[in-house]
């Protein structure tokens, strides 16, 4: 068998693996803690914004379910008040195509999520072997056992974003900028994250090719430019539905008081919500999650920029400036999972020093046990 096989083995039993004692733990928590019978248990799954891209996918925007903190208006009546908005179309369209199969939303969302974060893992381990051989496979161990990987699990975004994202990367850095275009374009129908991997995708081709001359630039940026076709075709359809250019922003402003803040009164906003006593006890401790989380991201980019991987550096740099100049630091445990830079930075060192991932194993899976358990549970605020 060869190397290749032998990994491509390994990250298939370790993905199976993972699914299985997800899915155990899962069932376990919603038994001993809301006395859940084995027939309701996919509906635990399905909540937050696993419901809301269930509902977009069955009746599409505006059809009168809860989003963030507000309403639709009535089936197929988008409006420029409609906060569902914020969710883009991608991953409601594959659910949507999977529900076909599998009546179930709940498991539908599953299933999605299952196979992305397969051929995510796939993807993380050859392009990890770019660089060390090994590293991507050891990286995608780490996500696994991320302290949100249980979002890796529900009907969420992030496995699918993940499934285009890690591709697209591994497309840009063989040469092949169609297929890189064509992919980021994908996964920012999937995410907003799209654009900070399309960003991160122009650095790497700048650099990459800064000595082919003004011919290569010019076919990598033409091709590279098709992955905003999605997202600038959503905003055209918002601005003729709604009316306003700015409807997807604004839904965010209204559903989850997200805005542009400084990052001083956004670190304040947060430390305040974290340890001031502001907060239950069990949001209070979703914020400190949020606040680690955050601190290991720049600390993460400091030792990116110091290796000089710059597209890296774009890529997470972005994605950390947008939720670090929001109202406060939320959601920034759950997109973690996207930096697949720092997983791959992991892996690297992980490969040099086995105790790393030890440590880090130690450290992460009792977190992401317990957050799984408050997501199934109704209790996850975030």
């Amino acid at each position: 068998m060869t190397s290749g096989r032998v990994s491509r083995t390994a990250v298939l039993l370790m993905w199976a693996l993972s699914r299985a004692a997800t899915m155990l733990a899962a069932w376990v928590a919603t038994s001993l803690f809301v006395g859940a019978r084995l027939p309701a248990f996919p509906a635990a799954w399905l909540r937050w914004d696993a419901a809301a891209f269930a509902d977009i996918a069955r009746a599409g925007y505006g059809a009168g379910h809860g989003v963030g903190h507000g309403v639709g208006h009535g089936v197929g009546a988008v409006s420029a008040t409609s906060n569902d908005v914020a969710y883009l179309p991608g991953l409601p369209l594959v659910l949507r195509l999977v529900h076909l199969v599998l009546p179930s939303w709940a498991l539908a969302g599953l299933a999605v999520s299952a196979a992305s974060l397969l051929v995510a893992l796939l993807a993380l381990d050859r392009l990890g072997d770019l660089d060390v051989a090994g590293s991507g496979r050891l990286g995608g161990l780490a996500l696994l056992l991320a302290p949100s990987a249980v979002f890796l699990a529900a009907g969420y975004s992030e496995a699918l974003f993940l499934a285009l994202a890690v591709p697209a990367w591994l497309a840009a850095r063989r040469g092949r900028w169609l297929a890189a275009g064509l992919l980021a374009g994908a996964a920012g129908a999937v995410r907003a994250s799209g654009l900070f991997l399309l960003a991160g995708l122009v650095v790497l081709l700048l650099t990459a090719t800064h000595r082919a001359g003004w011919r290569v630039w010019g076919r990598g940026f033409a091709c590279l430019s098709l992955g905003l076709v999605p997202v600038a075709g959503y905003v055209l359809w918002l601005r003729a539905v709604t009316g306003d250019w700015a409807a997807w922003l604004d839904a965010e402003r209204r559903g989850w008081h997200r805005q542009l803040t400084s990052p001083l009164l956004s670190w304040q906003r947060t430390w305040e919500a974290a340890f001031g006593g502001t907060q239950r006890p069990e949001v209070a401790m979703l914020f400190r999650l949020e606040l680690v989380v955050g601190l290991v991201g720049l600390a993460g980019l400091v030792v990116l920029a110091a290796t000089r991987r710059w597209g890296e550096v774009v890529y997470l740099a972005t994605s950390l400036a947008a939720y670090q100049t929001s109202n406060w630091w939320m959601s920034i445990a759950r997109s973690s999972l996207l930096w697949f830079p720092l997983w791959l930075l992991l892996g690297r060192a992980a490969v040099r020093h086995r105790s790393v991932l030890a440590g880090y194993a130690a450290l992460a899976a009792p977190v992401g046990v317990l957050v799984l358990a408050a997501f199934v549970t109704g209790r996850w605020a975030g």
